[in-house]
């Protein structure tokens, strides 16, 4: 099969570190979200804790704290002048986050929502194969007629000399 020759793309110019910074942090953001998730949901299936909002919120603050170590670690590390200006912008942004209360009580509240939908989709999903649907089981109209039987003769008649004794 000929695809054709390959044309390499031109050169482009990186992005402005701002730009990068702005979206390193929004990703740090959804990654801490996601570890207030996890804890939430850890906290209330495995040790059946209560949702503290306090808490998690210092769970959010940690994390975030974390995650900008972490940028320390990597601009301390053998990169680019770039990259030392990115990590270290990274790092000084997410403790900027880590310190800001609105951001944290969003993360954390939006992180709550987060949990009970994943929740309560697995709880729905075990309703859903619990539940009989006759429309699934072949055998459900096959055995009808004998169930409406057996139901007659057994179920009714016992309501019956129940009817009795209670007179």
């Amino acid at each position: 099969m000929n695809v054709g020759k390959y044309v390499a793309p031109e050169e482009m110019p990186p992005p402005p570190v701002d730009r990068v910074v702005d979206e390193g942090v929004l990703i740090a953001i959804t990654a801490v979200r996601m570890h207030v998730k996890n804890e939430i949901i850890v906290r209330a299936i495995k040790n059946d804790a209560d949702y503290n909002v306090a808490e998690l919120a210092e769970v959010a603050r940690d994390e975030f704290e974390e995650v900008a170590k972490q940028n320390d670690g990597y601009a301390a590390g053998p990169v680019s002048v770039r990259h030392i200006e990115v990590y270290s912008a990274m790092a000084a942004e997410l403790r900027k986050a880590a310190q800001d209360p609105e951001l944290i009580a969003a993360t954390v509240e939006q992180a709550r929502e987060d949990a009970w939908r994943e929740i309560s989709g697995v709880v729905a999903s075990r309703l859903e194969k619990q539940t009989f649907d006759p429309s699934k089981d072949p055998r459900y109209e096959k055995e009808r007629a004998a169930r409406m039987r057996a139901l007659i003769k057994v179920d009714l008649a016992t309501l019956k000399e129940e009817s009795r004794d209670s007179y």
